[in-house]
């Protein structure tokens, strides 16, 4: 019983530092097969949530993995929240942006209304870098995303 206490213990030691350093995360809502015509997308609806990275989050940039897209995880278009905007960019990423400072997504908080347009339901990943106020690279880590 001690043995099995400790060991216990142990894991959640070990697990514990995991948990508590998520800084900043996108978070898939939902997702949606579309059609229209003989055109068939899948459309992604994501929110960006800042957890405790040390800035505001004021820019989001998609680069595919690997890169250049794989056929059907090019993303097609996107779509921001009201303050934010987007375009897409080389490769089959794209790249979102606070329109001011005061739009950025601060400590503590999240923002949804984030889109993606793909053409595959198929597993998508893409290295996702949230950026500060200054432009400064505060977080770096892979998001995929499957419909």
């Amino acid at each position: 019983m001690f043995k099995t206490l400790v060991l216990t213990l142990l894991l959640c030691l070990l697990i514990m530092p995991a948990v508590v350093k998520a800084e900043g995360s996108i978070v898939q809502e939902y997702c949606e097969q579309v059609t229209e015509g003989s055109y068939e997308f899948i459309r992604i609806v994501f929110s960006v949530v800042n957890f405790n990275l040390p800035e505001p989050v004021c820019d989001l940039h998609f680069t595919p993995e690997p890169y250049p897209a794989i056929p059907g995880c090019e993303i097609l278009e996107c779509y921001a929240p009201a303050g934010w905007s987007c375009a897409l960019a080389p490769g089959g990423g794209a790249d979102y942006w606070a329109d001011t400072p005061n739009d950025c997504v601060p400590p503590g908080t999240y923002l949804n209304g984030f889109e993606l347009i793909l053409q595959t339901p198929d597993w998508c990943c893409y290295v996702t870098e949230f950026t500060g106020p200054a432009g400064d690279v505060m977080l770096q880590q892979e998001e995929c995303f499957l419909c």
